[in-house]
């Protein structure tokens, strides 16, 4: 599921950024995982080392950021020693904050002195989409909310499991959120990009249909994972049980899953393109997938054991 995941190999065999960031988010989430284990302030400083370099890389890893920050005011809350926890869940805070803001290679104050906002990007917001309507042939991209987000079809992406936005023929998957996010999770054919991966013709197609069958149950089992620890952390905030928030390490994983899950989202209906709807935008929560994973296997087979480690 990850160290094979074709859409990870793709992305760290080309020249972008999307590999640091990858690295240090995950590195940060690993310390401040350990952090919650064993309370130890050297893992939550190189937490925040590797969180700095994260956001210095690319802007989405402030969703790592937020969803830490978070997880540090629900334990501080569900915590009996509030002075201690609150002094480290705002310390961590301001200290992000600070030295990212002054850091010279985030340009945030630079780019709010010259345009008014702290992040700047080279492409044109689309406008707000409507729910429904009618598509074109070559349709592609978020062009409706309803079809867009409330649809995944499986049996269009078996059909034709490929990009071609160039096409003729309108492809129902080409405007599913879902389809798009699926098949590019699965199989750098999918993208048909860059060119000297692209293919033609419809030789490809049977393999990358027998990838996505395959690819139905992992993804089920990491999704009913996630599932789980949802309602787990939900409970244990409405029965402020202690014990099942701790066992859910302060809702982090879920925090990190839903935070990047719902920036590609947003960022999907910003700038509508097919391009940017992307699994990598996914992959700084990475260590989110085998956490999921295995959680769900260890219920199914009754794997021995309390607690997961990252070793």
């Amino acid at each position: 599921m990850i160290a094979l995941n074709p859409n990870l190999i793709g992305i760290n065999s080309q020249a972008t950024n999307d590999s640091l960031v990858i690295l240090f988010s995950t590195l940060a989430i690993f310390f401040f995982f350990n952090f919650l284990k064993e309370e130890k302030i050297i893992a939550l400083v190189s937490c925040s080392f590797f969180i700095i370099l994260a956001v210095s890389t690319k802007t989405n890893a402030w969703v790592t950021f937020i969803a830490i920050e978070i997880t540090l005011i629900i334990r501080m809350i569900f915590n009996q020693q509030r002075t201690k926890n609150a002094s480290i869940a705002f310390g961590f805070l301001f200290i992000i904050i600070i030295i990212s803001s002054l850091n010279p290679l985030d340009q945030y104050i630079p780019n709010f002195q010259k345009y008014g906002k702290p992040v700047v990007l080279n492409i044109i917001k689309d406008p707000f989409p409507h729910f429904s309507g009618e598509y074109s042939a070559d349709a592609s991209g978020i062009w409706y909310i309803g079809d867009g987000f409330f649809t995944f079809k499986f049996v269009d992406l078996i059909k034709h499991p490929r990009l071609d936005p160039g096409t003729t023929v309108y492809l129902p998957h080409q405007t599913s959120f879902w389809s798009i996010l699926f098949g590019r999770a699965h199989t750098i054919h999918f993208d048909n990009a860059p060119p000297a991966w692209s293919t033609t013709g419809e030789t490809i197609f049977p393999l990358l249909r027998f990838l996505y069958i395959l690819a139905i149950v992992p993804t089920m089992l990491l999704l009913i994972g996630f599932g789980r620890d949802f309602y787990k952390i939900i409970k244990g905030c409405i029965t402020r049980n202690i014990t099942i928030i701790r066992n859910v390490y302060f809702g982090l994983f879920v925090l990190i899953f839903v935070g990047y899950l719902s920036f590609q989202i947003l960022f999907s209906l910003q700038y509508r393109s097919v391009t940017v709807i992307k699994a990598i935008f996914m992959f700084p929560a990475l260590l989110t997938f085998p956490f999921f994973f295995y959680a769900n296997i260890k219920k199914i087979i009754s794997i021995p054991g309390q607690s997961i480690s990252m070793a």
